[in-house]
């Protein structure tokens, strides 16, 4: 099963893996956060994790689909995964209709 809660310590390490490694560590994070979660939520309509086989899985990933999110900070080039036969997550669609306008 998809797991419910953050890997907290996960999540730190790969945000300052990225913010040492980018020229804008604030634009860094952000996308790092939007794809995290993009991917949690695909994982909960999935019903599994990648990779993960499980009797709660309701349908499959089927690879990603590239976005561009344009907010105040800077535009923002995500990767919003997709789910077969599973309507597009609300994260990812927000991103595809530019959800922050100025």
């Amino acid at each position: 099963m998809a797991k419910d809660r953050i890997n907290r310590e996960e999540l730190a390490d790969k945000l300052v893996e990225q913010v040492k490694e980018a020229d804008d560590p604030i634009q860094a994070m952000a996308q790092l956060m939007a794809d995290f979660l993009m991917e949690s939520e695909v994982a909960a309509k999935v019903g599994a994790a990648p990779h993960e086989r499980s009797a709660e899985r309701t349908t499959y990933r089927h690879g990603y689909r590239p976005r561009r999110w344009d907010t105040r900070l800077a535009t923002l080039e995500l990767q919003a995964p997709k789910a077969r036969g599973a309507a597009m997550c609300r994260a990812s669609s927000s991103t595809a209709s530019g959800a922050s306008r100025r």
